[in-house]
C-alpha cells in the first residue's frame, strides 16, 4: 500500500504561511499597485473571488488589449506577489525545525511521494535535499529540477540560487520526489528566463505550457489513481477543478482519502449553506463520500507534537503505526 501527500496554503500556515485571505490583506498594502488594480482585488473580493481572481483579470487584460499599461499592472502584481513570498521565507528562516524530535520531518518521510500546490519555499528550506531523516528515504528532491548555480549544495535550498528545469535530470529511486505542481516562486522557465509560477486564471494552459508542470500534473494523476493507495490532503480548499477532478478520478478508482482541514470535512463541500433550496451533491462531493476515511480539524503543528487524540488518529493512516514520529 502506498501513501501519499497532497498539500495546499493551509500546510504553510502551521508555520507562519499566509492563507489567500491573508495574501489579499497583504496586496492592500502594496503601494506600487495603483487605484485600477486595487479596485480589481475589491470586486473580486465581494464576488466571492480573491487575489488570484483579481491577477486572473488581469492576465486577460493584458492578453486582450496587450498595452504597455496592462503590462505594467501585471508586473506590479506579480512582483508584489514574489516579495510577499520573499517575506513568506524570512518567517521561515526563522524559525528551527531541524532540531529535537524532527517529529516534522519524520511524518513527512513516511509518504511515497509529496505532491505541493504551495509556490513557497518552505519544504525547501526545513525537510528537501540530501538530509536522511528516517529509514525510508536517504534524502528528497524536487524531479527534473535543477539549481541555476550548480555550486549550491541541495540543503538546504533556500533562496541563494533559483531553480530551472532539467528535462536530462535522474530520477532517484532512494530519494523521495517532491512535486510543486503550480512551480515555484524562485523557479524560471530554461527557455524565457520567466517565473515558472502558476497563479491566477487558465491554470491548466499554464501546466500545459511548461513540460516540467505537465509531467508532474501527469505523475500525479496517474500516481494517486493506481488501486489500492492512500492519500492525505492537508491544507487544500479544493478550488482548483484540474486539482479536484484528479482527485475525483483518484476517489473513484478506489483511493482511500484522509482530510486535515479546520474545516474537516466540509472543506470539499461547495454548496451554498444559506441557500433556501437544498442543493445536490456535486459529483466530487460523491466519490468523496466514499473515499474519505477520516478527517482532522486540528492544525497539523498540534497534532505532529501531540501525543493523544488527533495524533493518534492521524497515524492509524500508515497502516497503523501509532508511534512513528516518538
Amino acid at each position: 500500500m502506498n501513501h501519499y501527500l497532497l498539500i495546499g496554503a493551509g500546510f504553510s500556515r502551521n508555520w507562519g504561511g499566509w492563507l489567500a485571505n491573508e495574501a489579499f490583506e497583504y496586496l492592500l498594502g502594496v503601494t506600487t499597485l495603483d487605484e485600477f488594480t486595487r479596485n480589481i482585488l475589491w470586486q473580486n473580493k465581494l464576488q466571492g473571488g480573491g487575489f488570484e481572481a483579481a491577477l486572473a483579470v488581469l492576465q486577460a487584460t493584458y492578453a486582450n488589449g496587450g498595452l504597455l499599461e496592462h503590462l505594467r499592472r501585471l508586473d506590479a502584481m506579480n512582483n508584489a506577489l514574489v516579495a510577499m513570498f520573499t517575506e513568506m521565507q524570512a518567517t521561515f528562516s526563522a524559525q528551527n525545525l531541524t532540531g529535537g524530535s524532527l517529529r516534522l520531518q519524520k511524518f513527512l518521510s513516511y509518504f511515497d511521494a509529496i505532491f505541493t500546490l504551495n509556490q513557497d519555499t518552505f519544504l525547501e528550506t526545513h525537510y528537501a535535499g540530501d538530509v536522511r531523516w528516517s529509514e525510508h528515504w536517504q534524502g528528497s528532491y524536487l524531479p527534473k529540477m535543477k539549481l541555476v548555480d550548480e555550486s549550491e549544495q541541495r540543503y538546504p535550498f533556500m533562496l541563494r540560487s533559483p531553480m530551472t528545469p532539467d528535462p536530462q535530470a535522474d530520477s532517484f529511486e532512494n530519494l523521495q520526489p517532491i512535486y510543486k505542481l503550480h512551480g515555484s516562486f524562485n523557479w524560471q522557465s530554461s527557455s524565457e528566463s520567466q517565473r515558472l509560477l502558476v497563479m491566477g486564471g487558465n491554470k491548466t494552459a499554464t501546466i500545459q505550457s511548461q513540460p516540467v508542470l505537465a509531467e508532474y500534473q501527469r505523475i500525479f494523476d496517474c500516481t494517486i489513481s493506481r488501486p489500492n493507495n492512500r492519500l492525505m490532503i492537508i491544507g487544500y480548499s479544493f478550488g482548483d477543478d484540474h486539482i479536484n477532478n484528479v482527485i475525483q478520478r483518484a476517489a473513484i478508482a478506489g483511493t482511500k482519502i484522509f482530510i486535515i482541514d479546520p474545516t474537516g470535512v466540509d472543506v470539499f463541500d461547495k454548496r451554498n449553506p444559506a441557500a433556501q433550496i437544498s442543493q445536490p451533491a456535486t459529483e466530487l462531493m460523491r466519490a468523496m463520500m466514499k473515499a474519505v476515511n477520516g478527517a482532522s480539524r486540528r492544525p497539523l503543528s498540534e497534532i505532529i507534537y501531540g501525543e493523544q487524540g488527533d495524533h493518534a488518529k492521524v497515524m492509524k493512516f500508515f497502516d497503523g503505526r501509532e508511534h512513528i514520529m516518538r
